[in-house]
This record gives structure tokens, C-alpha cells and sequence, in this order.
């Protein structure tokens, strides 16, 4: 058995980890804010 002494990029992780909740939070919120422009746009 073969163990590892390497660490995991601590970095990258938290990294990807803003990238995935900065991405979620602005797909979900976008909606809210450009739903009455896109309201008064349609009719």
C-alpha cells in the first residue's frame, strides 16, 4: 500500500469553490433584476 505525502492544492479548491458560488449566485439573482426590463420589453 502506497501512501501519498503530497497536499491537495489548497488553493485551486477554494478557488473553484468562489468561481461555482459566484457563478450560481449570478445566474440565480440575474433573473430577478432584468425581469421587469424584460416585462415592459414583452408587454
Amino acid at each position: 500500500m502506497i501512501i501519498s505525502t503530497e497536499r491537495p492544492p489548497v488553493a485551486a479548491i477554494v478557488a473553484l469553490g468562489l468561481t461555482q458560488i459566484i457563478g450560481y449566485g449570478s445566474l440565480y439573482y440575474s433573473f430577478s433584476i432584468l425581469a421587469p426590463d424584460m416585462a415592459r420589453d414583452l408587454g
